[in-house]
């Protein structure tokens, strides 16, 4: 069988809304980072394939108005996924905004909000005539900057940004797309006969993935210059961690540095939320000799996109329909997060092809 493909997202264009006013703070928390779809195109090139929205209207394509209102956008997270998809829920589980914390550890996912909206998620139905795996092209599934449209904003960000040349203004620009995650939820509706596919997957991937991206760490959350300290003037460690050490908590993981005689400025670099500096008398977290003392900051199961077609593998049974759910976000842990998402523009593109036939 010749290999044909679906063509979800077809290059919708993604606008990113302007704000009143902007920092260079990475500032994912506090929510102040929105960008807005303008349009999104679901497209079938073969017809043997046919998509719904609600399983009993199935169509070579799908408009715009068929699918959800994505709304505005907020950096969010994939953290903690672990526990919803051990229980097997039906909808993806975004964390959204931390706030300052007391606490020298702050990793439990009931004291992280849920985020119940700021991303685009659709459940949708895949049908085929033939008993296929279903992937993703490799090459054609991409978020792409839109050089046109950011080259115009750029012009426009010159007095917001005097200290920035038009070439740094039209980078950070462009850059947005690397903190993008595409993630399926796959909500299988039968056992696969050869026992190699398990019948619930969740996927993510991240298009430009040079680098693992951990889901903890310490954070400015208010923007004030210095990294968060607690009551015992201990640096916060935030996010989701855990003890390799049998018997040792997180917070007996953690090794701290000498507390700081003189306010420590942030580096040469922007401030943001990653990037800051330590407040006179707090202990900084010395994360290097943290892990070596048990603490595992945990990371996100992230697929590069040169992967995808190996490591994702939907299976489709002739005439029976698949039920999975489609979703785009920006992920807050990325450090290529910036309030430049606020003004950027960008394409999505996502191409499901099949990959095998399945018997």
């Amino acid at each position: 069988m010749n290999k044909k493909r679906i063509a979800i997202l077809g290059l919708a264009s993604l606008t990113l809304m302007l704000a009143a006013s902007v920092t260079l703070t990475v500032a994912w928390y506090d929510g102040s980072s929105h960008l807005a779809v303008s349009d999104i195109n679901i497209r079938l090139q073969d017809k043997e394939l046919s998509i719904s929205t609600d399983n009993v209207e199935f169509k070579s394509f799908l408009t715009n108005e068929e699918l959800n209102d994505a709304g505005l956008f907020r950096a969010i997270s994939s953290e903690f996924s672990d526990s919803w998809i051990k229980e097997k829920k039906e909808q993806p589980v975004f964390k959204g905004n931390y706030g300052a914390s007391n606490k020298n550890v702050l990793n439990d996912p009931d004291e992280v909000s849920t985020a119940t909206a700021g991303y685009f998620s659709q459940e949708l139905f895949i049908k085929c005539n033939s008993s296929v795996y279903v992937t993703f092209d490799k090459e054609k599934t991409t978020f792409i900057a839109d050089q046109k449209d950011n080259e115009e904003m750029m012009q426009q960000l010159r007095e917001k940004f005097p200290g920035l040349t038009d070439e740094q203004i039209l980078f950070n620009l462009n850059n947005v797309v690397k903190s993008l995650r595409l993630s399926i939820l796959v909500l299988n509706d039968e056992d696969d006969e050869s026992g190699n596919l398990p019948d619930y997957s969740y996927y993510i991937i991240d298009p430009y993935k040079d680098k693992t991206t951990y889901y903890a760490g310490i954070l400015d959350t208010d923007k004030d210059g210095y990294f968060d300290y607690s009551s015992e003037k201990k640096e916060v460690l935030y996010g989701e961690s855990y003890s390799g050490v049998d018997g040792k908590t997180v917070e007996e993981c953690l090794v701290y540095d000498a507390p700081a005689s003189n306010d420590i400025a942030v580096d040469d670099k922007e401030l943001t939320c990653f990037n800051s500096g330590t407040k006179q008398g707090v202990s900084r977290i010395n994360i290097e000799e943290s892990i070596a003392n048990g603490l595992v900051l945990k990371e996100e199961k992230s697929i590069a996109i040169e992967d995808v077609e190996e490591e994702i593998l939907i299976p489709l049974t002739a005439q029976t329909s698949k039920r999975i759910v489609l979703s785009f976000y920006q992920e807050g842990w990325d450090l290529e997060n910036t309030d430049f998402v606020r003004y950027s523009h960008f394409f999505v593109n996502v191409l499901f092809k099949i990959a095998k036939v399945r018997y």
